[in-house]
């Protein structure tokens, strides 16, 4: 009689080198259509981010890095360091978060790590849209088809990242993806949803 043989288990949350947890980010602004966006992506973990921004003051993008920053705190990252260009010169790293070093890059430069990930932002998010029926495109439409492009890069393991099985999605947040919630529906498809309501006169 054949004793019987313990699965494999496969971690998806291995734990992450320390050198990996002091997270470099490197940030920049992009638009679509007018609608300023914050876009920053990690060095090393390729772990990307986008927040339409109300407005391109400093006070918007504190308060949309702070919110990113916040994400990698609560999953036990530290990020020392931020780089910018010159639209980010002047901006007070007191108000972004205790202990963070901001670098700007020289005059007419750009850092190369966001300038690469908007690019490829902005061609999936032409693809998407270009494939879509609609002849009119509300501006919160064509931002969530963007956030939709970041969530996708996020949950595939990226090709210049620290593992080659695991997504900056997992490894940041330690979670995964399901196919019911996350990959059921293509962007811009037609559904029948209930939405709760009561026997008041609110719409």
């Amino acid at each position: 009689m054949r004793n019987k043989t313990e699965q494999v288990r496969i971690s998806n949350s291995a734990p992450i080198p320390e050198i990996y947890q002091k997270i470099v980010l490197a940030i920049d602004i992009m638009h679509v259509n007018d609608i300023p966006l914050l876009i920053t992506i990690s060095r090393n973990i390729q772990f990307g981010s986008a927040q339409a921004l109300h407005n391109e003051t400093y006070k918007s993008m504190y308060i949309a890095l702070q919110k990113i920053i916040k994400i990698y705190s609560h999953h036990g990252f530290t990020i020392s360091h931020i780089l910018g260009d010159g639209q980010f010169e002047k901006m007070d790293t007191s108000k972004i978060w205790e202990g963070v070093t901001l670098n700007i890059v020289t005059n007419n430069e750009h850092v190369p790590e966001v300038e690469c990930y908007i690019r490829t932002i902005k061609e999936r998010t032409r693809s998407v849209y270009n494939s879509l029926p609609f002849k009119n495109f509300p501006n919160r439409l064509r931002v969530e088809i963007l956030y939709a492009q970041v969530f996708r890069l996020n949950v595939f393991p990226s090709e210049n990242g620290i593992s080659k099985l695991r997504s900056p999605h997992n490894i940041v947040t330690g979670s995964g993806i399901e196919y019911n919630l996350h990959c059921k529906l293509e962007c811009g498809s037609y559904v029948q949803t209930h939405e709760n309501h009561s026997t008041n006169m609110e719409p």
